[in-house]
């Protein structure tokens, strides 16, 4: 019996030693393959994934409007610069170049979602979602400088800029009517 386990033992190791050979830090298959630039950095694309609406509705990143460009915000409902950023955004849609948003927060937050999508008057956009992360790509998105994160993608999701915190309005006219 120790015989067996001691050669299960060894074919193990060398199944694990496999696995990781080329990778000697152990990091996932999304970092391995980095070589393209990093999904947060300026010029990346706009990585695949799926989300679930505040009214429960499973949608991809392939559901958003071709040739437009996309203001991703990865938010927590209950933070109030989060609120403000999606307030502002209500009130000056009319003024912004087309474009479709997607506030996306970590898939524990779902029952919070109606409350935010209620208070921020998203239901007077058409082209707007209060959503949670189905696919976990927020964790690769996301840069710990602070929520918001808002990350405006162009119309061949391409990643043009991020703001932290606060979105400069001014800003992200100008960036819009360039892409």
């Amino acid at each position: 019996m120790t015989r067996i386990f001691f050669v299960l033992m060894m074919l193990m190791a060398g199944i694990v030693s496999a696995q990781n050979k080329g990778n000697k830090n152990g990091s996932s298959s999304i970092d391995k393959n980095k070589s393209e630039k990093s999904l947060a950095e300026v010029g990346a694309s706009l990585p695949g994934f799926s989300f679930l609406t505040h009214d429960h509705q499973v949608l991809f990143d392939t559901s958003f409007r071709a040739n437009t460009p996309i203001l991703l915000v990865l938010f927590n409902p209950s933070c109030s610069h989060c609120q403000e950023v999606a307030l502002k955004l209500v009130e000056l849609a009319p003024e912004l170049p087309a474009m479709d948003i997607l506030f996306m927060t970590g898939n524990n937050l779902l029952t919070e979602l109606p409350g935010f999508y209620h208070a921020s008057n998203f239901e007077q956009l058409s082209n707007a979602y209060v959503s949670i992360d189905n696919s976990d790509i927020s964790k690769h998105l996301f840069e710990y400088k602070g929520i918001p994160q808002i990350m405006l993608y162009s119309k061949d999701r391409k990643l043009v800029h991020t703001w932290y915190k606060e979105l400069n309005v001014k800003e992200l006219h100008q960036k819009l009517n360039k892409n």
